[in-house]
């Protein structure tokens, strides 16, 4: 399965540095900007892009969540995927319900400064449900690992590549923090602490065979979106 450029680059970035993480930065009279917990109200994009992979050979579509999208078989037949009908299915996932709307995110000792700090991810409605990532805070991006979000088990369970990522925003005073159209002055954030989360990117991957029943070429089917994340307050107690 591919995922979106960046989302993928981020990945292998923070793979590639996890061995770092324990190794202190220099911050000498700097306010404490590396604390991003808090609870954060993701705003989702309206459009998914979809991805086929068929032995290396990639086809793209691009949809709003109630589209239909059509590719081309391994035998140059049709193969077409009603994304709310997928969607709906109990067996699968789709971004929205891997990666949620009401965010809570906790850091591993944060009055340690590191460039890396683990994270992790629930739902504020379902808190027992977590998931682990990392922030590297040379780049301020966030990475999360959705091994179990995009679905069940057998031809719907996740496949390799299954991220939620992003960058945290910083703002102060007059920097309005404007990223298209979305203000994140209006994010509540502790001194020196991220406003919110931009460029932010889910992707799921399943086996081919998930949205079309009998596929077995090594085939895989990939959904990928858009958010944007205002942080809105601090963790409960």
């Amino acid at each position: 399965m591919r995922v979106g450029t960046s989302l993928a680059a981020l990945g292998a970035a923070c793979l590639a540095c996890t061995g770092t993480g324990s190794r202190p930065v220099d911050t000498a009279g700097s306010e404490n900007d590396q604390d991003v917990r808090g609870l954060y109200a993701v705003e989702w994009a309206d459009t998914f892009t979809v991805r086929l992979d068929i032995g290396g050979a990639v086809q793209e579509q691009t949809s709003d969540a109630d589209g239909v999208v059509t590719f081309e078989g391994p035998d140059g037949s049709p193969l077409e995927l009603d994304l709310a009908a997928w969607c709906a299915d109990d067996a699968v996932n789709c971004p929205s319900e891997a990666w949620p709307s009401a965010l809570a995110v906790d850091q591993e000792s944060p009055e340690v400064r590191m460039n890396l700090h683990e994270l992790r991810a629930w739902d504020v409605e379902w808190p027992a449900e977590l998931v682990s990532g990392l922030v590297d805070h040379r780049n301020d991006q966030l990475l999360f690992g959705l091994d179990a979000g995009s679905g069940a088990s057998g031809d719907c369970g996740a496949v390799a590549l299954s991220l939620a990522g992003g960058t945290f925003v910083y703002g102060d005073g007059g920097d309005t923090g404007d990223t298209g159209d979305t203000d994140f002055a209006a994010g509540v954030a502790t001194a020196g602490g991220p406003v919110g989360i931009d460029q932010g990117k889910v992707a799921l991957g399943w086996l081919g065979a998930c949205a079309w029943s009998g596929l077995v070429v090594a085939a895989t089917v990939s959904v990928e979106t858009d958010f944007v994340a205002l942080r809105t307050g601090e963790l409960p107690e």
